[in-house]
This record gives structure tokens, C-alpha cells and sequence, in this order.
């Protein structure tokens, strides 16, 4: 294989940073009329892409996109593994604790919002007429595409119109964020499963029935190992590895090893990264400055160019007859915001209650436009089908928070919604949550150490906390009043050991660099031996050494 050259890599690097520049400077606007700034990002690459620029300034739009098949494959992995990072963020951020909270609802909607969707959408594929498919033989396919497409909703465009309305704090809207975190997540089963049986070719029993096992098996595995696994490995990154940003590092590669499974057995790769973030952000080791490192890299960088991309392929040139846009539009938020609605009347949701649900579910967003994608890239959609895919997600998006705004008007306050608001305004004035927490303590020696032993236990009594703990001793001799340290006198505790459950011990000189050594606390009981009192000149020196290695004391924020 060639290595590329100079011109090809700088077509690679002109188009990226003409699609990054451009996604989000639109952003941008989005964001300032209150819209998701996907909606910027995805309108960048239609600007740019045939639509717009090819069709008014030709020239420009072969100078930056020519007809160059390496640099557009090279464009096109870089998209993907910015969708496999969006993945791993989105699965980050989905909170299994909100499911907890909103019990038997939120599966109930998520159910009916794909009941009645997913039976249209395919019914609508099925009888779509033949312009509309990539290949005559694989209308099944189309139709579960079309099925899929018209399913799933937007979890990151439902999270930023529930927290620009303050809606996070009531029951309302954590049902609606619970229902479309359900929803979601089938989606992305579902997706896997249907671009898996593209990928093959086949539609049979057989074929269908080892396929779902397959899925089953690797969903079972996650669950009932992954979780625990994860936890133990983040666990011991943040404990043993010193590098910079090791957590960062590990993340990724976890998501990269999901993906790489997910791909070879004939799931897509995107639904790994999805359950490996699912997986990460369940441990306790997981910290903010951890989310921000990775949304700064995904949301800041790789997921612009994903949906800037996924612009540059649309042609709205291809859309011959604006009437199937209207229809399939027409269907999708029909049979959403109807199949929601019930399912919030059938749990107890008031009218204007479940209409909200439903306009909350409707959002499609970057969710409806990677099924897009995903279909175009397999062959199974055609451009024409793939650009009503993409404008159904872009309007869906748009439309869901005007119409919220008003299906809220009149609906009141709960006791129960303002008494757990202000539980949460105090527990979030808490300065440290035990889970995960990782503790530093210097021991000199005396009672002052037993005491913040003591309180270091109580504060780190959970599984995934760690304790750190040095044992500081002062070498040398006291001459005239001053303190000469001396690297062969070594003092030592001569009062019996102690034992100290939770707890691993440490012996450093305060002139040497520290060893540290952590262990979970439930690992075995260790000896931890205080060193004698010393005078005011060795108790600076250990203020010191503990100053040094403040660095090392971490707590979850």
C-alpha cells in the first residue's frame, strides 16, 4: 500500500479544519437560540457539502472536497472513530441510578414509544416505492432501517432541553430522561442487530436466531462481568499508575476493545463504545475532571466533525418529491408522540403530563442521523432516503422545545418534587462523597495520628475507597537546638504495633521521594506501627514532607 502523499495529506487537513471551523461557528448560533448545537454542527456539513456550496461556488467545493478516494476514506474513519468517542461519552453519561428512581414508568413509555413507531416505520419502508432503495432485494432491511430510524430518540438533545427548562429536579422530567435512556440503549441494540444482518446479507431463522444470541450472550457478559470488572481495573488504574492522564488512556482503550468485539461478532462497532461508557460511568472511580477530559475531546473535537460529516453527505438536490419528507415526518411524530402518551396515561400520567413525555421523546437528534449514516454506509439506503432520515432528525430536534415549553404551562410543583430539591441543595453542599474517595494520611506518631486514622476510616468505609497512609520517621540528631538529619539514623516506633483493619503503611524519610501504596478496604489487615513523638523542628519537617505530597490527596468532586 502506497504511503500517502504530500497533496493527499493536505486535502485531509483542509477539509478537517474547514468542517471543524465551520461546525462550531454554527454551533455557536444554535446554542444562542436555544437549540442543540448538533443541529449547528450538522447544518455545516450541508453548507459546505453539494447542497449549498457545490450547487452555488462549484470551484470552492472542488478545491477543499475533491474527488480524491483516499483522503475521503480517511475522512470518513476519522468520522466514525468521532462517533465511537460521541458513544462512549453518551454511555458515560447515562445514570442507571435515574432508572432506579423512576421505576416501572419509564420502561412502560420507553416501550410504547417503540411499540407503535417501530411497526409504522416499517410498514412505511415496506411499501415505500423502488426509487427509495439502494437494492430491490433488500426491502426487508430498508424497512427495519426505516423501523429503527423512526424508534429512537436523543438522549443528549432530551438532557439539554430538560436542563435548559429546570426540569432535572422533578418527576416529570426525570421521567422523560429515564424513558429515553431506555430508549435509547434499544435503539442501539436494535440497530446493531439490523446493520449486523445488512452486513451479512441474509435474513432467516437461523441466521436471525444466532445473531440475537450472540447479542444476548455479549449483553449478559457485560452485565453480569463487565460492570464488576471495570470497576476493579479503573479502581486499580487510579491507584497504581502515575502517568498523566492514565484514566483518560484506559477509557479510550476500553471503548476501543467493546468496539473492536462489538464489529467482529457482527454488532456495530459504535454499540460497544455505547456499553463500555455505560460500564465506566457506573464505577465510583470515575471523577468530573474524568467526564470533562473525555467531553472536552468527543464534544469539543470528534463529534463536530462526526455530524459535520454526516452534512457533507447530504444532497438535498437528491430529494425529488418534498411529499415523502411530509409523510415520513408526518408518521414519526404521529406515531411517537401517540405511542409516549399512552404509555404515560397507562402509568398514571395526567394528559398534559404524558403529551410532555412524548414531545420530550420525540427528539431524534444525532441519534436518528448516525442510523442515517450507518444505512448509507451499508448500502442499504439511498441518498434521497438518507437525506429525509437526516432533515426528520434535524426537525424532530428543532420543534421539541417550543412545543415543551408549552405543554408546561400549568403543571405545578409536587410536595414531594420541592422536598427532594432541597435535599439535593443540601447533599450537594456536602465537600466529599465517600464512593471512591481516595484518602492521604501522614502519621508522625502519637494520638493525633490514631485520630485521623480513625476518621479516614470512617470516611472512606466503601468498597471502591482507598486509603493512603505514610508513615513518616525523622532520621539524624537534635545538636544545639537544631535539627542535622542523617540518612543512617533511623527512628522507630519502640511502643507495641497496632492494628489498623482498611489500612496499608508506608516508611519514608522526609528528605526521600515517598513510595506510595494503596489498598481497597477490604483488603487484608495490615501493621501500622507510630513512630515516637518528636520536637517542634521534626514536626516541620513531617508539616513539610505532608505539604509535598498534598498532590496525592484526591477526593471525588
Amino acid at each position: 500500500m502506497p504511503p500517502l502523499t504530500e497533496s493527499q495529506l493536505l486535502g485531509f487537513l483542509l477539509q478537517v479544519a474547514v468542517l471543524l471551523a465551520t461546525a462550531r461557528a454554527l454551533a455557536e448560533v444554535m446554542k444562542r437560540f436555544g437549540q442543540a448545537p448538533v443541529i449547528g454542527e450538522l447544518l455545516a456539513g450541508i453548507v459546505l457539502g453539494p447542497s449549498i456550496l457545490g450547487a452555488f461556488w462549484p470551484a470552492a467545493y472542488a478545491f477543499i472536497f475533491p474527488a480524491n478516494p483516499t483522503v475521503s476514506h480517511l475522512l470518513e474513519a476519522f468520522a466514525w472513530f468521532g462517533a465511537i468517542l460521541l458513544l462512549l461519552y453518551i454511555g458515560l453519561e447515562i445514570d442507571l441510578q435515574v432508572l432506579r428512581q423512576a421505576g416501572t414508568r419509564a420502561p412502560i413509555i420507553s416501550a410504547m414509544g417503540i411499540l407503535i413507531p417501530f411497526p409504522s416505520g416499517f410498514l412505511l419502508g415496506w411499501f415505500a416505492p423502488e426509487r427509495y432503495l439502494a437494492a430491490s432485494d433488500q426491502r426487508p432491511i430498508f424497512a427495519l432501517f426505516l423501523a429503527v430510524a423512526l424508534s429512537v430518540s436523543a438522549v443528549p438533545v432530551i438532557a439539554k432541553i430538560l436542563i435548559d427548562f429546570g426540569l432535572m429536579a422533578r418527576e416529570l422530567g426525570l421521567t422523560i430522561l429515564a424513558a429515553g435512556i431506555v430508549d435509547d440503549s434499544l435503539g442501539w441494540l436494535m440497530l446493531s442487530v439490523i446493520a449486523g444482518l445488512a452486513t451479512r446479507g441474509v435474513i432467516g431463522f437461523a441466521s436471525v436466531s444466532l445473531f440475537v444470541a450472540e447479542a444476548a450472550l455479549f449483553v449478559g457478559f457485560c452485565y453480569f462481568v463487565g460492570f464488576r470488572v471495570t470497576a476493579w481495573f479503573l479502581r486499580w488504574v487510579d491507584d497504581r499508575i502515575y502517568v498523566e492522564h492514565a484514566k483518560l488512556t484506559a477509557i479510550v482503550c476500553m471503548a476501543l476493545l467493546f468496539a473492536i468485539i462489538t464489529q467482529a461478532i457482527g454488532l456495530h462497532a459504535v454499540f460497544g463504545a455505547f456499553v463500555a461508557g455505560m460500564m465506566v460511568g457506573n464505577s465510583a472511580r470515575l471523577r468530573k475532571s474524568d467526564l470533562e477530559e473525555i467531553g472536552g475531546i468527543s464534544l469539543g473535537l470528534m463529534a463536530p466533525l462526526f455530524f459535520a460529516y454526516s452534512g457533507l453527505r447530504t444532497d438535498l438536490s437528491a430529494l425529488r418529491d418534498p411529499l415523502a419528507l411530509f409523510v415520513v415526518l408526518a408518521v414519526a411524530c404521529a406515531s411517537k408522540l401517540i405511542g409516549c402518551s399512552l404509555g404515560g396515561i397507562f402509568t398514571g400520567l395526567r394528559w398534559s403530563e404524558a403529551v410532555s413525555v412524548a414531545i420530550g421523546m420525540n427528539a431524534r437528534g444525532g441519534v436518528g442521523i448516525i442510523v442515517a449514516l450507518l444505512g448509507l454506509s451499508l448500502g442499504v439506503l439511498t441518498p434521497a432516503t438518507y437525506t429525509i432520515i437526516v432533515l426528520v432528525a434535524i426537525a424532530t430536534s428543532l420543534m421539541a422545545p417550543p412545543l415543551l415549553n408549552w405543554s408546561l404551562r400549568g403543571i405545578e410543583y409536587t410536595p414531594g418534587e420541592s422536598e427532594r430539591m432541597e435535599r439535593d441543595r443540601l447533599l450537594g453542599r456536602l465537600p466529599l462523597v465517600r464512593e471512591g474517595i481516595k484518602l492521604l494520611v501522614l502519621s508522625g506518631g502519637g494520638p493525633h495520628a490514631d485520630l485521623a486514622a480513625h476518621i479516614a476510616s470512617a470516611f472512606a468505609n466503601n468498597p471502591d475507597a482507598s486509603i493512603t497512609v505514610f508513615h513518616a520517621s525523622v532520621t539524624g540528631e537534635r545538636r544545639g537546638g537544631k535539627h542535622s538529619p542523617s540518612a543512617s539514623n533511623v527512628s522507630r516506633a519502640s511502643a507495641p504495633s497496632r492494628e489498623y483493619p482498611m489500612f496499608s503503611s508506608v516508611s519514608a524519610s522526609p528528605t526521600q521521594s515517598p513510595r506510595r501504596l494503596c489498598r481497597s478496604p477490604s483488603a487484608a489487615t495490615t501493621r501500622f506501627s507510630p513512630a515516637p513523638r518528636t520536637s517542634a523542628g521534626t514536626t516541620k519537617s513531617a508539616a513539610t514532607f505532608f505539604a509535598n505530597s498534598s498532590s496525592m490527596l484526591t477526593h471525588r468532586s
